[in-house]
């Protein structure tokens, strides 16, 4: 099921304050799918992942 993967998404673009054609445009570049919606389980935990790097990143940015 999706739906708690989804919600993370959600979650990490909330706060990120990026929309969800963020996570669209990101799915595109790294599996040629055009909405997150679409993507296998492997390639929406791979999308969790880069987003949640990418937080850890702005995370540790703003603590430096």
């Amino acid at each position: 099921d999706q739906v708690p993967m989804l919600r993370k998404v959600e979650a990490l673009l909330t706060d990120a304050k990026c929309p969800w054609s963020y996570a669209h445009a990101l799915a595109d570049r790294m599996f040629k799918v055009s909405r997150v919606q679409w993507l296998r389980h492997d390639q929406l935990h791979s999308l969790v992942s880069a987003l949640q790097v990418d937080a850890n990143r702005h995370k540790k940015d703003a603590n430096a």
